[in-house]
């Protein structure tokens, strides 16, 4: 996904609507094309069924000027339909 205005990052806010628990890898992507990773494993944070959370991945303020973000999920990971419906980049 793509960010109207390119920031040196802190964080990456990722709403689960539902079926939380499947991110497990966060990329940010800069403005020369490359590629950062600022999350990478399994989530174990612990959701009850049917909730609504955000998933946050900080990061030390980038040196690059960060225009947008790849959210990769593992869909067997957690059963039901994983929802997205919500990302918010933070940063200067």
């Amino acid at each position: 996904m793509g960010f109207a205005k390119a920031v040196h990052a802190t964080e990456l806010r990722i709403r689960q609507s539902n079926a939380p628990g499947a991110i497990i890898k966060v990329e940010l992507l800069d403005d020369k094309g490359g590629k950062h990773a600022i999350f990478s494993g399994v989530d174990e944070t612990s959701y009850p069924p049917q909730t609504i959370t955000w998933f946050t991945a900080k990061t030390a303020k980038t040196d690059y000027l960060v225009k947008g973000a790849l959210i990769t999920l593992a869909t067997n990971a957690v059963s039901g339909w994983n929802e997205i419906d919500a990302v918010q980049l933070l940063g200067e």
